[in-house]
């Protein structure tokens, strides 16, 4: 989300430093005697804001927006990082696959105990009647996707399989033609030892003779 406020059109650094002292506890008051104390914003509120300063409404305005997102940023990094600790996950795994598969078996588990919970009640009460529905049919397409998964690891196994069996074939035949043309000299030197072992012809002179 782009944003056009005072605190927003601070550098990034700036930006920071507000977003970690909020989070401190610090007041109003004294964050913004510091910020507006700054040359760097000074320049910036003179040259984009008539020199208005950044006052409690604009820190209130950005509490609100950027510092809430940059805080929602910051613990949802700190979650998958936690999930993906317990889940025996490499952090440094890209996408967000193998964190959704880790939170497969907790989800099964809340939408367990929430049809546990709603079931007894759902034969008297629509609203409970409902909600099992829902529940139930999000245990259904968790499940589906559980089974897409299993099947798409299959098919991954038996691809990397072939292929890892194309490759092995691949190199056996490369190894086998560099012997084949090792060998090469060898057997041009054997054939022509055997010429050179061959008795020489006989001319039809000399057979004639001998046959005389």
């Amino acid at each position: 989300m782009t944003r056009n406020g005072k605190t927003a059109r601070l550098p990034l650094a700036f930006r920071e430093q507000i977003n970690i002292r909020l989070d401190d506890g610090e007041q109003a008051a004294s964050l913004l005697a510091w910020l507006n104390a700054k040359p760097e914003v000074q320049a910036l509120l003179v040259a984009e804001f008539a020199g208005h300063p950044v006052n409690a409404q604009n820190l209130s305005d950005w509490r609100q927006g950027g510092f809430a997102e940059w805080r929602w940023q910051r613990e949802a990094r700190a979650w998958m990082q936690r999930l993906a600790e317990d889940a025996s996950v490499p952090a440094a795994n890209p996408g967000l696959h193998p964190y959704i598969s880790a939170l497969t078996a907790p989800l099964a588990l809340a939408l367990g105990r929430c049809l546990v919970q709603s079931a007894p009640a759902a034969e008297t009460d629509p609203a409970a009647r409902r909600a099992l529905l829902r529940i139930a049919h999000e245990l259904s397409r968790l499940r589906q996707a559980d089974y897409v998964e299993q099947r798409l690891r299959f098919d991954t196994a038996c691809w990397e399989a072939k292929r890892a069996d194309a490759a092995a074939q691949a190199k056996a035949e490369a190894e086998e033609n560099a012997e084949w043309e090792a060998e090469q000299p060898e057997r041009e030197a054997l054939v022509a030892s055997l010429r050179g072992l061959m008795p020489a012809s006989i001319p039809p002179s000399a057979a004639s003779a001998n046959q005389a």
